[in-house]
């Protein structure tokens, strides 16, 4: 969003979320008729959140991480799970591990890796975070090659209780901005972290002592780092948000014609495929790549810097799990969610990639590059 005067409108559910002030509110939106900088509008969200009564920061009622699951094996011999939003990514695919180990996790070129191995290697891993000082609640910035390496590195993070940030091969700044405590980098990649101040873990596949990490992984346990426009460090997703995301089911082919799609939209289709039991192929080589294939269902529109639906601008996207987000954290998520002006009951939101698009008279996207 450009650098303008915003204001702050609420829905009826009581959430809120900034908007321009010199553009009509959006429907299903009330005006709260603040208007300010965008760190005026959000401490003043902080505020409202307060004194009405809904948590600034912090998970709705939900039921606790340690209640049993209900778990039932199709005709396929998949495992489904009746309570996701309790569950964490690597507790979820322990049992897929168990339940048929050598069954190929992830295919890269050519070559399988099965759910034992990538069990094994992610495990080794994150005991080696762990050692380096990675504890829970730390966010671990990723600069590894596509394939096999990229999704061992995601889930040993995970593993090692750290939420995790894939970043540009050769870019530390996004490591900078962000405040990560430790990069796990290609040999080769290491110094462009290193030059901007971030402590850097150089993996030539080397293990862990064994050592117990500190704790079980929850559901509430920060998972995923979503960057992009603000300069506010990033979106940080739970392991709940992730799988709900990862189940939330998708849609055939890319957003845009160009092999490249928007980083950090496309992390479900990573985790998709493997919490069914089934294979994640991978595309060509490339800086912690999200998979070629199928994208994450959801709404993607093309927005001006006034929010209104343009033929070229930024590239949005909405999708039905974002609204556990804004539910669990309204002050933080209003600094990344916007409301979506093309729903006129006011619930749904988007979130901005760093991209810009052009749609295309047939409806299809195409990326223009990096917005600015």
């Amino acid at each position: 969003m450009a650098a303008q005067f915003l204001r702050v409108v609420v829905n009826r559910a009581g959430r809120y979320a900034l908007w321009p002030h010199a553009h009509p509110t959006p429907a299903g939106w009330a005006d709260t008729h603040f208007i300010g900088s965008r760190l005026r509008c959000l401490a003043q969200i902080g505020e409202l959140s307060r004194t009405r009564g809904v948590p600034a920061t912090g998970p709705p009622a939900h039921p606790p991480a340690h209640l049993p699951v209900r778990l039932a094996a199709g005709a396929s011999g998949r495992v489904a799970v009746a309570d996701p939003t309790v569950q964490t990514l690597p507790g979820l695919l322990a049992t897929v591990a168990a339940a048929n180990p050598d069954a190929p996790a992830v295919v890269h070129e050519g070559h399988p890796t099965s759910f034992r191995d990538l069990d094994r290697r992610s495990g080794d891993l994150a005991r080696l975070l762990a050692e380096h000082g990675v504890r829970p609640g730390d966010t671990v910035g990723l600069l590894l090659r596509g394939g096999a390496d990229a999704v061992v590195g995601r889930l040993a993070a995970l593993k090692s209780g750290a939420a995790y940030l894939p970043l540009p091969s050769g870019d530390g700044r996004g490591a900078a901005r962000v405040g990560l405590g430790l990069v796990l980098a290609e040999p080769e990649w290491a110094g462009s972290a290193r030059r901007h101040g971030v402590r850097v873990l150089p993996w030539r596949r080397r293990h862990g002592s064994g050592r117990a990490l500190v704790r079980p992984v929850r559901a509430d346990d920060p998972a995923y780092v979503l960057s992009g426009v603000t300069p506010l460090g990033g979106l940080l997703l739970a392991h709940r948000h992730l799988v709900l995301a990862a189940r939330s089911g998708a849609i055939d082919g890319d957003p845009a014609d160009a092999a490249a799609v928007p980083p950090g939209a496309v992390e479900a289709a990573v985790w998709g495929p493997l919490l069914r039991g089934d294979p994640l192929a991978l595309g060509p080589e490339g800086a912690t790549a999200p998979p070629a294939g199928a994208l994450p269902g959801g709404d993607w529109q093309v927005l001006d810097d006034g929010l209104v639906p343009a033929a070229v601008g930024r590239l949005y996207v909405g999708a039905p799990w974002l609204a556990r987000v804004v539910a669990d954290s309204p002050l933080r998520s209003a600094g990344w969610l916007v409301p979506d002006p093309s729903d006129p009951g006011g619930h749904s939101v988007l979130v901005a990639t760093a991209w810009r698009a052009v749609r295309a008279p047939d409806g299809r996207l195409r990326l223009l590059g990096p917005a600015a």
